[in-house]
């Protein structure tokens, strides 16, 4: 159990550490799923997906400081269902300070079923995009 949490989060660490690297700078994402705009003093975000989307918002900064696990629990995590429109207030994101804070990465992604997961779920693959605000 211990081996296959351990390989769990490598492969989340390295699969951000490569979303991170390979993100997007713009608003949405290259598959037209999620939709980000900075429009002070908040992110609005839009799904464009047909299945919930979870996300993780963070300073652009912090991000390399932070170490997180995805939540897969779907009645424990907050999703947002597609078509769903929802503003974060930048004082919400993790590590935001209004006096250094440029530029956020907004993590993403869906929920899958996984057998092998406590929860039965796993994210398919997290996405991110870095937002200028």
């Amino acid at each position: 159990m211990r081996a296959a949490v351990a390989r769990t989060c490598l492969s989340l660490i390295v699969a951000c550490g490569v979303s991170v690297a390979c993100g997007n700078p713009s608003g949405p994402d290259a598959k037209g799923y999620l939709d980000v705009q900075a429009v002070a003093p908040n992110l609005e975000l839009q799904n464009r997906s047909a299945a919930p989307i979870y996300t993780r918002i963070v300073d652009s900064e912090y991000a390399a400081l932070s170490l997180w696990m995805p939540c897969t629990d779907p009645a424990k995590c907050t999703a947002l269902q597609p078509a769903e429109r929802r503003e974060v207030p930048y004082i919400k994101i993790k590590g935001y300070s209004p006096s250094s804070t440029r530029e956020v990465i907004v993590y993403w992604y869906h929920l899958v079923p996984d057998s092998t997961s406590d929860t039965g779920f796993a994210p398919d693959t997290i996405r991110s995009m870095r937002i200028v605000i």
